[in-house]
């Protein structure tokens, strides 16, 4: 996973502007994004050391503690108006964030920690990926040397087949009904 982490600074674009000359919002973007990481790797670490609590309870967990971290939000920067603006809301709400978290946490149940740090450079990596077929913006060459290390390391990070097959005698184990 060290490849994996290169990768992700490489595809950041700091090694283009160096961190002295990148403005303050992007190193602020930055910042944030360590922090996210950060929490990202304690949740998965609470999810796979609480075998008895469900996908459906973290969801819930999470939704509601960043509900509460960002109440305050919408009293300091305005609410949005209502119509269409409310169902956009209740759609990225449902969809993307309490029905993702729950196939996540269940995901995360199911694989090894390891696997699970894996898949985390997914998400960076779609996102700029989405940054250069959506928005067109043009990536440098340190960006896509990062891209390149990043799916690298991801596609070695792959269990082999002898693997999986041991995998699937454990879950057959723990699991006898769900074995064929």
């Amino acid at each position: 996973m060290p490849a994996a982490l290169v990768g992700l600074a490489l595809a950041s674009g700091a090694a283009d502007a160096g961190f002295r000359d990148m403005g303050r919002d992007y190193a602020v973007g930055i910042a944030l994004c360590l922090v996210g990481s950060f929490s990202y790797a304690i949740v998965t670490l609470l999810a796979k050391a609480a075998q008895g609590v469900g996908s459906y309870a973290f969801a819930a967990w999470q939704c509601g503690v960043g509900a509460l971290l960002l109440a305050p939000w919408p009293w300091l920067q305005g609410w949005p108006a209502w119509g269409a603006a409310w169902g956009w809301l209740v759609g990225l709400a449902v969809l993307h964030t309490g029905l993702a978290y729950v196939l996540m946490y269940a995901g995360m149940a199911r694989l090894p920690t390891v696997r699970i740090a894996a898949l985390q450079f997914v998400y960076p990596g779609a996102a700029v990926l989405v940054d250069w077929l959506v928005y067109g913006r043009a990536l440098t060459p340190w960006q896509g040397l990062g891209m390149a290390v990043m799916a690298a390391a991801l596609w070695a990070s792959k269990p082999s087949a002898a693997h999986r097959q041991t995998e699937a005698g454990k879950i057959a184990c723990r699991h006898p009904a769900a074995s064929p």
